[in-house]
Parts: C-alpha cells; structure tokens; sequence
C-alpha cells in the first residue's frame, strides 16, 4: 500500500524537465504508469496523454494550447505524442537554422 501510494504522488509531482526530450519525459511517464500497473493501479491511455499536456515545459504551450482547445476525450496518446514530437522538431530545425544564420 505505501508503494502504491508513493508511486500515485510521483505521478502526480512528475514534471517535464527543460532539457528533457519529449520521448524522455514520456518513458519517465511510462516508467511510473508501469510500475502503478504491477501494483494494481491501472491508468488508461487518456489519463496519461491528460498527466502529459500539464505537464509539458513552456516551449511547448502552443501545442498543449491546440490540444486542449480539441476534446481531449477523443484525442489519443499515440496522436498527442505525434503532435508534441512534431513540434519539438520545429524547434529543433528553427533554433538551428537560426543558429547558422549568427
């Protein structure tokens, strides 16, 4: 019981990290839901895509801004993580094409 109640807060204080990938955050996230999972505690997919749109870093609240405005009922994890690493790209290509240009 005091596992799964710690591994509960854990999931609950998780936060993307600014030098955190998107995939990285999301296997920290798995990581958890997992260990949850083998203790009992089932989250669905839309519990964690809701866990993962609170918990993006700044440079992402354009994408979490569109999702949001979406239902994200029907949205599910496989799109929301399609659209987060979409972005993260964008800016990966637009802070080195930035970059070069200095």
């Amino acid at each position: 019981m005091v596992k799964l109640q710690t591994l509960r807060s854990e999931f609950d204080m998780l936060y993307m990290k600014a030098s955190e990938s998107v995939e990285m955050f999301y296997d920290r996230v798995i990581t958890i839901v997992n260990q949850l999972c083998v203790n009992g505690e089932k989250i669905e997919d839309q519990g964690m895509a809701e866990k993962i749109v609170r918990s993006m870093t700044q440079k992402f609240e354009y994408v979490v801004a569109i999702e949001k405005s979406n239902d994200m009922k029907n949205m599910s994890l496989k799109t929301l993580m399609g659209s987060l690493l979409s972005h993260e790209l964008r800016i990966k290509q637009f802070d080195s094409s930035s970059t070069s240009l200095e």
